[in-house]
């Protein structure tokens, strides 16, 4: 039997995604970080290419999986267009992956139940 959450309720299965989304776009924006700050300098002024064959085909992988599950956190929950493009955007910046991964934290604090003492 699927979990449906009441309206006004939040799935469980929907702060998942979001936290999938916010581990992944942290994954992404290091890998991308890395990349441009350290693995690309090494190549041009160090002539040591290695760093962007390893860590290119990395956050490769990282941005498609990123992709792939914004798409999937998109068609499972009720975003805005905007805000899709906003995630993509974003992951495209130095950093803005780290951004994107501080709105999708505000967003499931928001559907967590609040703890009450």
């Amino acid at each position: 039997m699927p979990d449906t959450a009441p309206p006004n309720q939040t799935s469980p299965d929907e702060v998942k995604q979001l936290r999938r989304l916010e581990l992944t776009s942290l994954f992404e924006a290091t890998t991308l970080i890395l990349l441009l700050a350290i693995a690309v300098p090494l190549k041009h002024w160090g002539g040591w290419p290695l760093g962007v064959e390893i860590m290119g085909p990395i956050h490769g992988i990282a941005f498609c999986a990123y992709l792939w599950i914004i798409i999937q956190t998109s068609s499972a929950t009720d975003w805005r267009a905007g805000e899709v493009l906003r995630m993509i955007v974003l992951a495209v910046l130095p950093a803005g992956g780290f951004f994107n991964a501080s709105l999708v934290s505000r967003k499931i604090n928001l559907l967590r139940p609040a703890t009450r003492p």
